[in-house]
């Protein structure tokens, strides 16, 4: 076993020609729901579209006895949050790379028409070899038809790194995920998430109204430039945040 979320349990595995991959198997109780269980064996069929270097290649996807399973490529290293565990505040020289590849493999996952809507440290992987690699699109919804909340009212993504308008009902396309980036940048930056509260409702409310000082005022090495770019992610209003991942790339 790799690891376990609120979604499905990650085993550590071997394709048929003996290369290592991870299994990542449904839990059972969400299995149980036909409709939930066709979307993400749905979805799954999508993420398999995406080839890029920025983002860990979904093999395959199935079922067995009922129990959807997803078979991704294994790849090792550290998410960022054990890097800014370990470092406090990330350099920025660092920072630049992490963001430029993240708005890679993000251009790549919106140009297939998806929306990631979980991106947060846990969620981006730095490998052994200095390379950034996206995970977890485990919940990514076709950007024509994403929604932040589910019929019964579950919020689908993490309320800390969510953007305005994913904290609504309505339409949530990938300027979501650019705020998510922004948020992360923020945090790797400074050492601290700016909409971190006690309660869920708090955390939204923050959302939707607060801006967060500028990250050059808690981080004083920190150009005025990505500061800048950071700011922009972190707009309320989604057209007021960059044209799309590959506009924030090329401005990187």
């Amino acid at each position: 076993e790799l690891g376990r979320g609120g979604m499905g349990v990650e085993y550590a595995a071997r394709d048929e020609a003996g290369t290592p991959v991870a299994l990542k198997v449904i839990h059972p109780h969400l299995a149980a729901d036909e409709r939930l269980r066709e979307r993400l064996v749905r979805e799954a069929r999508l993420v398999r579209r995406i080839r890029h270097p920025a983002v860990v290649r979904a093999l395959d996807v199935g079922e067995e006895g009922g129990v959807p399973y997803l078979v991704m490529e294994r790849v090792s290293g550290r998410t960022l949050r054990v890097l800014a565990a370990s470092l406090g505040t990330v350099p920025e020289r660092l920072l630049r790379e992490v963001a430029l590849q993240v708005a890679e493999g993000l251009a790549a996952i919106h140009s297939a028409g998806i929306v990631h809507r979980d991106l947060k440290p846990e969620n981006v992987l730095l490998t052994d070899d200095q390379r950034v690699r996206i995970m977890d699109l485990g919940i990514a919804k076709p950007a024509v038809a994403s929604v932040a909340l589910t019929t019964e009212g579950q919020f689908l993504g993490s309320l800390h790194y969510a953007a305005p308008e994913q904290c609504e009902v309505g339409q949530v396309g990938p300027p979501a995920d650019l705020y998510a980036l922004g948020v992360v940048l923020y945090e790797l930056a400074t050492g601290d998430n700016p909409f971190r509260h006690e309660s869920p409702g708090a955390v939204i409310r923050a959302q939707l109204g607060h801006v967060p000082p500028p990250a050059t005022d808690r981080n004083p090495e920190l150009s005025e430039f990505l500061s800048r770019v950071i700011a922009t992610l972190l707009e309320k209003d989604p057209a007021r945040r960059f044209a799309g991942a590959a506009h924030l790339a090329a401005v990187l």
